[in-house]
């Protein structure tokens, strides 16, 4: 480790004559009296000279421990401390600071041959660990070369995405071909006196410009390391959702204060990333990091419950974060497939499964019964009932069906699914065991052929078969038990769950048993 320390050293010292000859073709139209020049000089001597001697003998003070209620410090030599991307500023403290920067001035704005271009300081997201995300045909492997004003008007943009106060949206669309709506974005975010993010300035420029919002560059980067993350050319951005406002149904009976909750009307691509993709795909804090590192750990259980991950719902994290930054700030709404949706939802719900929350699995099961046609771009509400609308007429089957009077010579397979999750849950109501959680769906859930999914339930049903069953349940479970089909029950995953997870139409009445 001395030994590349001292080899970087000795690298700096060949370095300082150039770094001076530059410095002066620069600088120097701007600082040419006597005094400038001699302390100058003096710098230049001391930086070829005693520089590196105080550098090795400068010591940094230490604090090693407590001892007495004492503060114990020791004084440590300086390079021994220094990392890797560690370094130390020497200044020439006698220029002011406006000369410096005007100094800096010249420096960007100053026409260089084409053998002098000077580097782009900013990075750019490429990762070695996904070599399909790098650009096939480049010609290069760094940043593009900039130069003269434009290096300049750079260096002033990065001033402002570091700055630790915002002065800049982020993402920051950037606007061509339309002067007024770029200067028009600036004055609603100046007038807020900075503070409104891009989410609030798209809802402002909304009212005055709905027809005009597009043909921008959309550029998000990361503050911490000024690293561009995205940067893509939108051509028409919908602030609204198509055919919209969405509803979403409380067709499973969620409660909030011991009450049935309202859900809020979705109008924006916003409203539907916070209350629906957020629901299902969003980390334990509820957040999507639509470009950070990929971290399990932001998924481990909400109540922070040892060993309990949201396995399922990481994945489909990491599987579909960039379709929904496509959908929302891109306006592809093709980018969410109705499968991606369905496969979204029911990851979650397999992982509320496991964490035994009946209540979030609802909340899940309203978002899918509500929305699933908003994510079939082909759904033609002409020719097609909607999943709602089937949802119900399971239910009316079920009520038949308890009662005696369901016509069960064309049952379709979407009823079985439905009638099957009324029977089981009815079944686990009736364990007395402590485990009573939702964990115990499992066993069904894995099942994709029906004699191994009615083998499962007739097994749970011997195990209680010693309790008190309703002539209800009976003739549902006779239907269930008998009923016989080649298909691949996991494509009624839904109707299953929709059974389990809705009002039981099995119990006695006051008019039977």
């Amino acid at each position: 480790d001395k030994l590349i320390k001292a080899y970087k050293i000795e690298e700096v010292k060949s370095r300082i004559n150039d770094y001076f000859i530059n410095a002066k073709k620069l600088c120097l139209d701007d600082f040419k009296d006597d005094e400038f020049l001699s302390k100058l000089s003096v710098f230049e001597n001391f930086c070829n000279g005693d520089l590196f001697d105080k550098i090795t003998l400068l010591s940094m003070r230490k604090n090693v421990s407590r001892k007495k209620g004492e503060e114990i410090i020791e004084e440590v030599p300086i390079l021994e401390e220094l990392k890797e991307k560690d370094y130390v500023r020497i200044y020439f403290s006698f220029v002011d600071i406006s000369n410096w920067a005007k100094a800096y001035s010249t420096y960007y704005e100053k026409e260089y041959p084409p053998l002098k271009l000077k580097p782009n300081d900013f990075l750019t997201a490429y990762n070695q660990k996904k070599p399909f995300t790098k650009h096939q045909t480049a010609t290069f492997e760094t940043s593009l070369f900039i130069y003269g004003r434009d290096a300049k008007l750079v260096k002033d943009f990065q001033d402002l995405l570091s700055s630790q106060k915002r002065l800049v949206p982020n993402p920051l669309p950037i606007f061509i071909y339309k002067e007024e709506l770029q200067r028009e974005m600036i004055s609603i975010y100046k007038e807020s006196g900075f503070s409104l993010g891009y989410k609030e300035i798209i809802q402002n420029l909304w009212k005055n410009y709905r027809n005009d919002i597009g043909d921008y560059y959309l550029l998000y980067w990361t503050k911490s390391k000024e690293l561009f993350v995205d940067f893509d050319f939108v051509s028409k951005f919908e602030y609204e959702l198509h055919s919209g406002p969405w509803l979403i149904v409380n067709f499973f009976d969620v409660k909030e204060d011991k009450k049935p909750k309202i859900y809020q009307d979705l109008s924006s691509v916003f409203d539907l990333e916070y209350n629906v993709f957020r629901v299902l795909i969003g980390n334990k804090y509820r957040n999507i990091e639509y470009f950070r590192e990929l971290d399990s750990e932001d998924y481990k259980d909400r109540k922070a419950i040892p060993n309990k991950h949201y396995d399922y719902t990481f994945l489909s994290f990491t599987k579909y974060r960039k379709a929904v930054y496509d959908y929302v700030f891109k306006s592809k709404i093709q980018a969410v497939s109705k499968l991606a949706f369905h496969e979204m939802v029911f990851n979650s719900i397999r992982d509320d499964l496991k964490q035994n929350n009946p209540y979030a699995t609802k909340e899940k099961l309203n978002i899918w019964f509500s929305l699933y046609e908003k994510f079939d771009l082909n759904f033609n509400s002409k020719n097609s009932k909607t999943m709602a609308s089937k949802l119900n007429d399971y239910r009316q089957f079920m009520e038949s069906l308890a009662e005696g009077n369901a016509d069960l010579t064309n049952t379709s397979l979407e009823e079985f699914a439905f009638a099957s999750g009324q029977v089981i849950d009815y079944i686990l109501q009736k364990s007395k065991s402590a485990d009573t959680s939702y964990q115990r769906l499992e066993p069904y859930l894995q099942q994709a052929k029906c004699e191994e999914f009615k083998k499962a339930i007739a097994n749970d049903f011997a195990r209680y078969k010693h309790e008190n069953f309703s002539s209800r349940f009976q003739k549902a479970a006779a239907f269930v038990l008998t009923y016989k089909t080649d298909e691949n029950l996991k494509k009624v995953l839904p109707e299953i769950l929709a059974g389990v997870f809705s009002k039981s139409y099995l119990y006695a009445t006051k008019n039977n048993d």
